[in-house]
């Protein structure tokens, strides 16, 4: 039964608008843990755990119907609760030291642009 329910929900609109099947992603646990996801750069980005600990990460383009896995540098960073700006621009918060970071795709990296003192 869960199979059938994952199977009827991986499905994108076309540029036509008509709904289809998406591509599946396979060897992953994000299909049966909590995720974090975001939209950005018409991708959607998603990580199975917050925090420091061990974690999975991927992205999924929705124009080549193709999922790969997530730049270093973007996972390492992933250590809480994101979100985007216009999909350009990803923030995150990190939870353990109150810092809100925004991500540097050409660099890989994330910068802290706030503080919580």
């Amino acid at each position: 039964m869960l199979r059938k329910i994952e199977s009827s929900h991986r499905k994108r609109i076309d540029p036509d608008g008509v709904w289809e099947e998406m591509r599946s992603l396979r060897d992953s646990k994000l299909c049966r843990e909590a995720i974090d996801a975001v939209g950005w750069r018409g991708k959607l980005c998603m990580v199975n755990v917050k925090g420091d600990c061990a974690k999975q990460g991927f992205v999924y383009d929705v124009d080549s119907d193709e999922w790969v896995a997530m730049a270093e540098g973007m996972l390492g960073g992933w250590k809480g609760p994101a979100t985007s700006m216009d999909e350009e621009t990803i923030y995150v918060v990190d939870e353990s030291r109150g810092v809100l970071k925004r991500y540097n795709h050409d660099r890989d990296e994330w910068s802290e642009i706030m503080e919580d003192k």
